[in-house]
């Protein structure tokens, strides 16, 4: 059994789903904890926030092509102008790797 890695999506709303939410507010932690839920992603919660972006979910999720097909499924309704994932890292395995490639990188110059 995979495990489940948390992701970190930040985005923004456009300007119609705003308009939207003002004539027609509705529970946006619903609508996505369904879509989750749809694909097999454990949602695990949604702030708005104040800030560079209108939105934080954090979900988990086996495999980060389901992550992806939720970003496409979100961006294609129009709600979200602009939609970035974040995926922790293991900072130990990368700078093991980053000290293995800079003993055999030369910069330019």
């Amino acid at each position: 059994m995979a495990t489940n890695t948390r992701y970190f999506i930040l985005a923004n709303y456009t300007q119609k789903a705003i308009a939207g939410m003002v004539q027609a507010p509705s529970d946006r932690a619903a609508a996505v904890r369904k879509m989750c839920k749809a694909v097999g992603v454990k949602f695990v919660s949604l702030d708005l926030c104040r800030g560079a972006f209108d939105i934080v979910v954090v979900i988990e999720a086996d495999s980060f092509d389901k992550v992806l097909g939720v970003k496409m499924a979100v961006v294609a309704s129009g709600a979200i102008s602009e939609l970035h994932i974040l995926e922790p890292i293991d900072p130990s395995a990368a700078l093991e790797h980053a000290g293995t490639a800079a003993k055999s990188y030369a910069p330019a110059g």
